[in-house]
């Protein structure tokens, strides 16, 4: 018997498309974690920089960034290929036209399977380069972060169904990134830093929590069990709100400690700043219909205290 799709006209997919499906703007929960992890390097006197050749650490650096992004992008495309299939994502659901490709552009999804393929493979090759460069440990971590990604959207319970499924892609792009980065760069296994990182983590958490606050309605009829659905939408912004809070206090404390004190005055101006921001994500209206705006403010969120966070230690370390 022919597939349901066997007969359907599906639009050629264009390197405009691979683009778009990768989610370019989603990029900044992997480029956050490289750059933070290489200024912790920096900060906490670790860094190869002055002993190894500059070109290496440079190198180093730029690999991880590569595989990073490129990581991400196959774990995007996975998850909107998992859905598409699933019956999850719809038209009548995903209303923001750049959401999910396969269905506004009406790609083929074997097509848009293969592109997180290709995307996927070429980050395994960066990221044994970078493991050929630095050692084995780098490998542990990466496949480690390789079957969270998988798991994420496939397996008989993917992660994306589980209460935990937030706080599991926040440690693997946020904390393991960002170590795997410090790591690279170093080849220092400094445990304290997986404290260092924890305002990515909350950031990267809370841009899975939002998107999942505002498809509650969405998820629940897919069976799925993620922590908005437990908490309810109200008590998710609130606890959004509190991990954003968290994350500027340890901010704080560490650039308290390692950038006094010009960081420090960057840092509490950003805290008044951010305490509008802050109120916005308590009282916002999460549904499927207000994604799109909800989605860019948790972005500019995550990206507005970590950019701020990461500025401060290079003015700690060039002060």
């Amino acid at each position: 018997m022919s597939s349901p799709n066997s007969k359907r006209h599906f639009s050629k997919l264009t390197l405009a498309d691979a683009f778009t499906l990768a989610e370019p703007p989603s990029w900044v929960a992997s480029i956050l974690p490289v750059l933070l992890g290489g200024a912790l390097s920096l900060s906490l006197g670790h860094s190869q920089l002055s002993g190894a050749p500059l070109s290496r650490s440079l190198l180093i650096f730029f690999l991880m960034l590569v595989t990073s992004i490129l990581a991400q992008s196959s774990v995007n495309v996975l998850n909107d290929y998992a859905d598409f299939v699933k019956g999850t994502d719809s038209a009548e659901n995903s209303i923001n036209l750049t959401d999910v490709p396969i269905i506004h552009r009406n790609l083929n999804p074997k097509s848009a399977r293969n592109v997180a393929l290709v995307y996927l493979a070429c980050a395994l090759i960066a990221g044994l380069s970078v493991v050929a460069l630095t050692g084995w440990i780098l490998l542990i971590i990466g496949l480690v972060g390789a079957a969270t990604g998988v798991g994420y959207s496939f397996g008989p319970k993917p992660i994306s169904y589980l209460p935990l499924g937030e706080f599991i892609s926040g440690f693997v792009m946020g904390e393991l990134i960002t170590f795997a980065t410090y790591y690279a760069l170093t080849s220092n296994l400094n445990w304290n830093v997986l404290f260092w990182t924890l305002p990515v983590f909350f950031g990267i958490a809370n841009i899975m929590q939002t998107n999942n606050t505002c498809d509650i309605d969405r998820d629940t009829e897919a069976g799925r069990k993620t922590l908005p659905i437990l908490l309810g939408k109200k008590n998710s912004a609130h606890m959004m709100a509190i991990t954003n809070m968290a994350a500027l206090a340890i901010a704080l404390v560490f650039t308290l400690n390692h950038a006094f004190p010009w960081g420090l005055i960057l840092m509490l101006i950003v805290t008044v700043i951010q305490s509008r921001a802050i109120a916005k994500i308590y009282n916002f209206d999460y549904n499927y219909k207000t994604r799109p705006q909800a989605m860019k403010l948790a972005m500019m969120q995550v990206v507005f205290i970590n950019a701020f966070y990461i500025f401060a230690l290079l003015i700690g370390v060039l002060s």
